[in-house]
């Protein structure tokens, strides 16, 4: 977060046409399409891969935008709206297409965001704006401590899961083999509609793809 400058939201609220077509893209569009192709290749897992393609995007993108040098405010925004936008869209192409009724807890999710999002962000504004050359001095650091707190998330999921993918070594097999297939789908879409952006903007939506 602290790589984040003020003037760089500003310019990213001022595309917010493109902002909100790569989010109904995102949220809405592409996972209708991709939902119709895979829920017939791999039926007995549609509601599985319905709720995967409309999950927001997710939290750690502005991390990983940060350690691949893009631009972190537009991937905060991207992350911010289509957490938002998920609690309407995910319960409603739930129950159109899978004819099930689900619920968000939409209070945990806004306290998520705050926690994760919001409050490191305004706290690298005022580091920032209170001690710039504290910020200046160490910004070498933050790349690699990103990285390791990423790393350290990761290993702690898996360790969280590993009986379960262990016991079901089948089935945990199909659910990465759809979810990377669902990756792979995203990633080209953005690479296809982020062509016109600049090179910064062009490394935020393919990451929070």
């Amino acid at each position: 977060c602290l790589k984040i400058k003020f003037n760089e939201f500003q310019e990213d609220f001022r595309q917010l046409g493109k902002i909100s077509f790569l989010l109904l893209l995102r949220m809405i569009i592409l996972p209708i399409f991709f939902y119709l192709i895979l829920s017939t290749i791999f039926p007995n897992y549609s509601l599985g891969i319905l709720i995967i393609l409309t999950m927001p995007v997710a939290v750690a993108a502005s991390a990983i935008t940060s350690i691949f040098g893009g631009k972190i405010s537009m991937s905060m925004i991207l992350t911010v709206l289509s957490s938002l936008l998920s609690c309407l869209s995910i319960p409603y192409l739930v129950h159109v297409f899978e004819h099930k009724n689900l619920s968000v807890d939409i209070f945990g999710l806004m306290q998520t965001i705050a926690l994760i999002l919001i409050v490191p962000m305004l706290l690298s504004f005022i580091l920032q704006k209170f001690k710039p050359l504290f910020v200046e001095k160490t910004k070498d650091y933050y790349s690699g401590i990103t990285i390791f707190i990423f790393l350290l998330l990761v290993w702690i999921l898996i360790s969280i899961a590993r009986k379960e993918i262990l016991n079901n070594a089948g089935q945990s097999f199909a659910i990465l083999l759809i979810h990377f297939l669902i990756m792979g789908l995203y990633l080209f879409s953005a690479f296809l509609f982020s062509r016109k952006s600049n090179f910064k903007d062009k490394k935020a939506i393919f990451i929070s793809f």
